[in-house]
C-alpha cells in the first residue's frame, strides 16, 4: 500500500494535512517524524493545525507497525471523512 510506505518514509505528514484540511510547515514537520523521539521542546512551537497532524501521524505511524489490519481500515475511514466532509474538491478536465 502507497499510504503505508509513505507513513513509514515520514511523506505522508504532507498528505494527512491535506486530507484534514489542515496548514503545516511540510518540511518541519517531516523533520520531526523521522526523528527516533520527539521531546517536549521540539513540539513546543507547533501551530494547533501541526499537533493535530503530528498525533494523528503518530497514530497511524504505530499502527501500521503493530496492526496493519486496522492501519488499513483507519485509512479508509480517513478516505470516507475526508470526501464526505467536503474537504477535497475533486475536479475533472475534459480535453
Amino acid at each position: 500500500m502507497i499510504a503505508e510506505d509513505r507513513v513509514k518514509s515520514g511523506e505522508f505528514v504532507e498528505d494527512l494535512a491535506d486530507l484534514m484540511g489542515k496548514e503545516i510547515r511540510t518540511d518541519h514537520l517531516k523533520t520531526l517524524v523521522k526523528q527516533t523521539g520527539i521531546k517536549a521542546a521540539d513540539i513546543k512551537d507547533l501551530t494547533q493545525d501541526e499537533r493535530i497532524v503530528l498525533g494523528q501521524f503518530l497514530t497511524l505511524a504505530q499502527m501500521a507497525q503493530q496492526s496493519p489490519e486496522q492501519f488499513h481500515q483507519q485509512m479508509v475511514n480517513l478516505m470516507n471523512s475526508s470526501i464526505g466532509a467536503g474537504s477535497q474538491l475533486i475536479v475533472l478536465e475534459l480535453l
